[in-house]
């Protein structure tokens, strides 16, 4: 089987070779690094995620959310044509949500407190706005 490989591999031309150690280098130097469905997951099931998409959460719809926040992500990044992401006033609901999660993350990192009933309110808030 081996022999089956070499023979292959000697049919291929170096430059498709080089190209092949360059992305194999690539994929082994990240993979210990969490993908973005994992960061995705662990940033909404976070204590802030929770607070801020408490709504989602109570709804049961969360996972939901999450897959089409990743879809979003590669409609993008590559103008796809499904029809799996955020619209007009979705968009913006989860837009300024998660403005308010990154400024939160961002408090806690900086060693400052945020109060979690605030946190609770301005979600509501964001809520109300988009769901009327």
């Amino acid at each position: 089987q081996n022999s089956k490989i070499i023979g292959i591999l000697q049919g291929i031309d170096q430059y498709k070779i080089n190209d092949l150690e360059d992305s194999l280098d690539g994929m082994l130097g990240r993979l210990n690094e969490l993908s973005l469905r994992q960061k995705i997951s662990n940033m909404l099931n976070s204590e802030e995620g929770k607070i801020v998409f408490e709504y989602e959460h109570s709804q049961g719809i969360l996972e939901k959310m999450e897959k089409k926040l990743y879809s979003h992500r590669n409609f993008i990044a590559h103008i796809s044509d499904k029809d799996d992401y955020f619209r007009g006033a979705e968009n913006r609901l989860i837009q300024n949500k998660l403005m308010l999660l990154f400024r939160a993350f961002v408090l806690g990192k900086l060693g400052s407190e945020y109060n979690k009933e605030d946190l609770q309110k301005i979600s509501k808030y964001i809520e109300d706005r988009y769901r009327n």
